[in-house]
């Protein structure tokens, strides 16, 4: 008996060694546990006045955001590292290029780019030695993004980061920048000119004599419960000094044809009046109308001009009649360059039946040669000359012709 007690207790104290042993060689692990590693992410936007988790913006503002990194554990000795932060803008909200800032935990800072994948992912990955975070410690990243379209834009931030080797943890954070729609206007009116290839804002040069086609859109889209316009006018403001419209050219695209009769057309020194006050006239709201018509151009300003039309729309078939009446109007411009295309002045050969500028020939052969000027001015030309000097392998072989009378009196051919 006094045996097995001593042998029992031998092995006490050998297991109360190993475990001495053990708490020695691992003092952290044994008194730390997992609660202990934490890590608190944050994310605000500017507010205009403070940081906050909400803001209102428009389309164009800019806007900045603050990310913050703080280490909550309960150790002194234990750092966050290997931080890994991933940004991912929403669409509608566009990163600014070197709007980047670190600010360390000392409030010392610097200039720090994200790596930019696709359109709207923004990743910072920050090295052991190049930032780490000490406990009850912060640090921030701020950026700006520019705003693009609207709706709720949620910006969301994930990061990562090492508690010291010990555990691996992870943050995520929002913050929200809402960009309302406007108000839909009650009218919608659009002055449009077509450029050759769609309807556009602008045209790009004329030519006198030729014809140019302007497009008007009216779109009733409604106000305070009226949902029926009952009268219109459109007053479109050529420019004397370059257009003259062209009678009978109108059309109208009516949402049904049994509600609208055409309206009275009135011109009077470019005032073109589109006049529905004695003819029936029923727009409800959501609907529109089409007005086509034709220009010449009958002159040149010598300049870009603005071709403005106007619209006038009445909820009852005479407002001064009706104190309640409805009333409203828009106007739109159309911007069309009047200046005169350049004189231009080109030399051909003719090669089968195309005129071309270069061609392989032959002794022998003859050539036919075209000059042609091209003139858009105001002015008429007189006393035109054309000077064409033949190199020495060529021959005048006598055999003018030309689409202007009497252009043999203008000519000078030289061999």
């Amino acid at each position: 008996m006094k045996t097995r007690s001593r042998k029992g207790i031998s092995l006490f104290v050998t297991l109360v060694m190993i475990l001495t042993v053990f708490v020695v060689i691992h003092p952290t692990t044994a008194t730390v546990g997992p609660h202990d590693a934490e890590m608190t992410v944050d994310k605000k936007v500017w507010n205009e006045n403070a940081w906050a988790d909400y803001r209102e913006a428009s389309i164009g503002d800019t806007v900045q955001f603050n990310i913050s990194i703080k280490n909550t554990g309960n150790n002194d000795n234990m750092w966050l590292h290997h931080i890994v932060v991933n940004d991912t803008l929403p669409l509608g909200l566009s990163y600014v290029i070197n709007s980047s800032v670190l600010i360390y935990p000392d409030g010392s800072s610097s200039s720090r780019e994200p790596d930019i994948i696709g359109s709207n992912y923004l990743l910072w990955d920050f090295s052991p030695y190049d930032l780490y975070i000490g406990n009850n410690s912060t640090a921030y990243i701020l950026f700006n993004a520019s705003v693009t379209d609207y709706g709720e834009l949620n910006n969301s931030v994930l990061v990562n980061a090492s508690w010291c080797n010990y555990k691996d943890v992870s943050g995520k954070a929002w913050a929200i920048v809402n960009v309302p729609q406007p108000p839909s206007p009650p009218l919608i009116f659009e002055k449009q000119v077509w450029n050759g290839t769609e309807w556009s804002d602008v045209l790009d040069g004329v030519h006198l004599g030729k014809n140019v086609q302007f497009q008007l859109t009216i779109t009733y889209v409604g106000v305070d419960d009226i949902d029926l316009m009952k009268c219109a006018i459109v007053e479109d403001y050529l420019p004397t000094c370059c257009l003259e419209y062209v009678n009978d050219s109108e059309e109208f695209i009516y949402p049904d044809e049994t509600l609208f009769e055409d309206p009275e057309i009135i011109v009077s020194d470019g005032n073109v009046i589109f006049d529905w006050t004695d003819k029936l006239f029923n727009l409800y709201a959501g609907q529109t109308i089409i007005i086509t018509f034709n220009a010449t151009v009958v002159n040149y300003c010598y300049d870009w001009v603005d071709n403005c039309a106007v619209v006038h729309l009445w909820s009852c078939p005479d407002p001064d009649e009706d104190e309640c009446c409805h009333y409203l109007t828009e106007e739109d411009c159309v911007s069309v360059n009047c200046t005169p295309p350049p004189t231009t002045f080109d030399k051909f050969v003719k090669d089968g039946d195309s005129w071309v500028e270069e061609i392989n020939t032959s002794v022998g052969s003859t050539l036919r040669f075209r000059l042609e000027l091209t003139y858009y001015g105001n002015d008429d030309l007189e006393n035109i000359r054309f000077y064409d000097e033949l190199p020495c392998i060529l021959e005048y072989a006598d055999n003018l012709a030309s689409n202007v009378e009497n252009i043999t009196d203008y000519v000078e051919v030289s061999n």
